[in-house]
């Protein structure tokens, strides 16, 4: 598990199914918003689309599982 500082959120995705969403971290790519509850992927997709709207440096805290990287963590906006 490891802690990445000032990133910026600049993209997301999702799709119909259950807890599949997607965000673009910069220089580290695509990381999956972990998604073992539901209402916690809806969450950090909330938290997500914030820090993209804000253009915000925020810390992510990540853990690597099933071959990529997970989002667990969204926290410390600092407005862009």
């Amino acid at each position: 598990m490891g802690v990445s500082c000032n990133r910026r959120i600049t993209a997301l995705w999702a799709n119909f199914e259950s807890s599949n969403a997607w965000a673009w971290v910069n220089d580290a790519g695509w990381r999956k918003l972990k998604d073992d509850n539901d209402d916690a992927c809806t969450n950090l997709l909330v938290l997500a689309a914030q820090a993209k709207k804000q253009n915000a440096l925020v810390r992510i805290r990540e853990e690597f599982d099933d071959g990529r990287w997970n989002i667990t963590e969204i926290y410390d906006f600092s407005p862009g």
